[in-house]
């Protein structure tokens, strides 16, 4: 029997569509679909899709080189490296793998890692000699392996065989600028603008080249060609702006910058309101934010640009408010709740900070950012170990994420690490080892590693690309080890002139003259630098502390008033202020102060502390309890709060099971704090438990810091377990030391009767 025509066609039909269904057509629909939302930028989406690809075909190398470009792309450069491997060792002549790992190890400075750089990108050689990226990514390793001459070759030969071709043209120009081949290096782009004439990228690295060699009106020559080719060039437009802004030409810039924020890719929307900011018209700014965030309110990254003006305008309640609407409209709302959680964190209020980070890593557990800053929450609740393994699993989240990576190499350098903060840094991603935070962090590890000649180099890299304050602070720090004063005493004196709240630099240039015993002067530079800065509380702070150190208190004090005066939110200056007071027996007056704190911000969790310890002073142990119950509420995590309000519950409440749960959660916080020792075991010795009273009281009071009263605990200690020899050595240890302080009361006859023992 014949088959209709329509039935022939249906049957073709449904078997087509069991080809697309099947495992090879699933594959190829992933990969398209990745491909796509790669070309979108779309890097989590095409991840996923890629990811799928995999599963479907877990032995084709395809898959795995593309992913390894979205996690490069995303940011991961861990995961983007793992994957590449993968997709190598599945196959070895696979161009675009070998080709993307040779480019990425070629920007180490290690001999071994550039060596294997330039074996992979000879295996993309020997499978595709003729092709220009493989050609330009061979004369890359030459060139990163010393072999200048080896890599003019190469790219000269590529400019033969494919003329005008733009990455070997660079590349080439770069190397004559490097020999001071200027108009050899113009010449190179200049071909390559000629060869393409109705293209922009040659014209955009011609002016690079202007640019650099400060040839500004050149350089806008090539940007106007650029511009008449495509009016609302965004990278055009960019590169005219700053150049007028360093040519001086503001208005001409602003105009430059309002063009480019019109223009069709959203990316540039906000560049007339950075602008602004860099100007330092912040609430014009914020006026530009928005007016945009009010035409397009589901943009994101519009709303996080106006909740940072908002926080640099000092309008954190406008911020907070416009984060706590969005997370209303949308409680999954990570981007808002990270910025919020973000802000809270910065605002003192730990706790609420913490909630919200808490959900972010909830619905992304992944969340690099929302470890980096639970890391600040937990550092400033004093727990500094869990603030590094915040740090380090955001860094293993996300190797670019430079601020976490910069953050923890901070910490360690405060631990006297130096080499695991250098280890720390030299493991970032390549490409952020030409970010001037990343040199400038660098330079401090290897100061503080005392490696003289690479933190030499270093500092010259990062002043060549910008003298700022920080770079010169540190060429300062470095004469100064050299005994090169004068040539120190120059760069600090340049750098407070550009920051005059360089603290560091400040230091440093009292340091210069302290180094030759010349301590008058050191004392008169910072008079005459906090002199010529009245208006600065961190430079009258400084010398406040600095007056301090030297027992100068009535001096001091003036120095902490006039920081008060310069700005009336100060918060350090106001407890310096009430320390020196309580110190004196002023406790009214420190109690005024520490309130007056409070009162501007009750938040502040070292003013609570403060009254604690000035009330424990005054016998008021109720008041004290109570200031450091509130202490806690705002710092649940700070380890010195916890000890001293449980100490007054064993000691002065008569509630030793509440201090002893409270000591313990301090002890896991700060496991090696004497006085939390004493603590434990003085609650243990309230509850009668001798013995193991004792073994925490010995870690107490035997060791470096054993004060007289942990000394007159353990020999209590002692005296109850019937040790009594013991506890009369102790005894008579103790008041040696100190025979002015009395023993508790409670004490004093079981001591007396110690004391009296043979």
């Amino acid at each position: 029997m014949k088959i209709p025509v329509l039935a022939n066609l249906l049957i073709v039909a449904i078997a087509c569509l069991g080809c697309v269904r099947g495992p090879e057509g699933r594959f190829a629909r992933f990969m398209a679909a990745g491909e796509r939302h790669l070309s979108q930028k779309d890097y989590a989406r095409a991840i996923l899709d890629f990811q799928n690809a995999v599963r479907l075909a877990p032995t084709n190398p395809d898959p795995y080189y593309r992913l390894g470009v979205a996690h490069l792309e995303s940011g991961n450069f861990r995961a983007g490296v793992s994957y590449l491997l993968k997709a190598t060792e599945l196959d070895p002549k696979h161009v675009g793998a070998q080709l993307k790992l040779a480019q990425l190890m070629a920007t180490s400075r290690r001999q071994d890692i550039l060596e294997e750089a330039a074996k992979r990108a000879q295996a993309a050689f020997a499978v595709a000699p003729e092709d220009a990226a493989v050609l330009n990514t061979v004369a890359l390793t030459e060139l990163r392996l010393g072999k200048p001459e080896h890599a003019r070759l190469r790219l000269e030969q590529v400019l033969e065989k494919f003329p005008g071709e733009l990455t070997a043209s660079v590349m080439l120009a770069k190397l004559k600028l490097s020999q001071n081949d200027f108009d050899g290096a113009e010449g190179v782009l200049k071909q390559a603008a000629a060869h393409a004439p109705r293209a922009l990228e040659p014209l955009l690295a011609l002016t690079d080249f202007y640019a650099l060699a400060g040839r500004v009106e050149q350089a806008e020559q090539q940007l106007r060609q650029a511009l008449k080719l495509d009016p609302a060039s965004g990278p055009a437009l960019l590169r005219l702006g700053e150049l007028q802004l360093r040519s001086g030409r503001t208005a001409e810039a602003a105009e430059t910058f309002r063009r480019l924020a019109a223009s069709s890719d959203k990316a540039y929307r906000p560049a007339y309101a950075l602008f602004l900011l860099g100007q330092g018209k912040t609430a014009e700014a914020v006026r530009e934010l928005e007016r945009l965030h009010r035409q397009d309110p589901a943009d994101r990254d519009l709303r996080s640009r106006l909740v940072a003006a908002y926080v640099l305008a000092n309008r954190i309640s406008e911020a907070t408010a416009l984060l706590d609407q969005a997370i209303a409209r949308n409680s999954r709302d990570i981007q808002a709740l990270l910025q919020r959680g973000a802000l809270r964190a910065r605002s003192g209020k730990l706790a609420e900070a913490e909630q919200d980070l808490a959900r972010v890593l909830h619905l992304e557990p992944d969340s690099a950012e929302a470890r980096y800053h639970m890391a600040f929450v937990r550092r400033a609740g004093g727990e500094i170990a869990s603030a590094k393994q915040y740090l380090a699993d955001a860094i293993r989240l996300n190797p670019a994420l430079l601020a976490a990576r910069i953050e923890l190499a901070g910490t360690l350098l405060g631990e006297n690490s130096a080499k695991a903060a250098l280890d720390v840094l030299e493991q970032a991603p390549p490409p952020q080892k030409n970010d001037l935070r990343w040199i400038t962090a660098h330079n401090w590890a290897l100061l503080a590693q005392r490696d003289w000649s690479n933190a030499r180099e270093g500092i010259r890299r990062g002043l060549a690309i910008s003298r700022t304050s920080e770079l010169l602070t540190q060429d300062g720090t470095l004469r100064l080890r050299t005994n090169d004063l004068v040539g120190a005493r120059a760069s600090l004196e340049e750098a407070l002139k550009l920051d005059p709240n360089n603290l560091v630099a400040l230091e440093r240039l009292a340091l210069s003259f302290s180094a030759q015993n010349q301590h008058d002067a050191a004392l008169a530079r910072l008079r005459r630098h906090a002199a010529e800065h009245p208006g600065s509380a961190p430079v009258q702070l400084y010398l406040g502390e600095w007056l301090l150190r030297l027992d100068r208190k009535e001096e001091a004090r003036a120095a902490f008033s006039a920081a008060l005066a310069a700005d009336r939110r100060a918060v350090l200056p106001a407890l310096r202020l009430a320390q020196l007071d309580g110190g004196e027996g002023k406790l009214d007056s420190a109690r005024r102060i520490l309130q007056g704190v409070l009162e501007v911000d009750e938040r502040q969790h070292r003013a609570r502390f403060l009254l604690g310890a000035l009330e424990t002073e005054a016998g008021n142990f109720a008041a004290a309890i109570a200031h450091y119950r509130k202490a806690l509420e705002l710092q649940p995590r700070d380890a010195l709060t916890l000890n001293n309000l449980a100490y007054l519950l064993i000691e002065h409440a008569g509630q030793p099971d509440e201090g002893l749960e409270l000591a313990q959660k301090a002890k896991e916080l700060a496991p090696d704090l004497a006085a939390v020792d004493d603590t434990i075991g003085w609650a243990y010795y309230r509850k009668g438990l001798y013995a193991t009273a004792i073994q925490y009281l010995e870690r107490a009071a035997l060791g470096k810091e054993g004060t007289t009263l942990r000394k007159y605990h353990l020999a209590a200690a002692y005296w109850k377990a019937g040790a009594r020899d013991k506890a009369a050595a102790l005894v008579r240890q103790a008041r040696r030391s100190d025979p002015d302080l009395a023993p508790p009361a409670e004490l004093r006859q079981l001591l007396s009767d110690v004391s009296s023992t043979p």
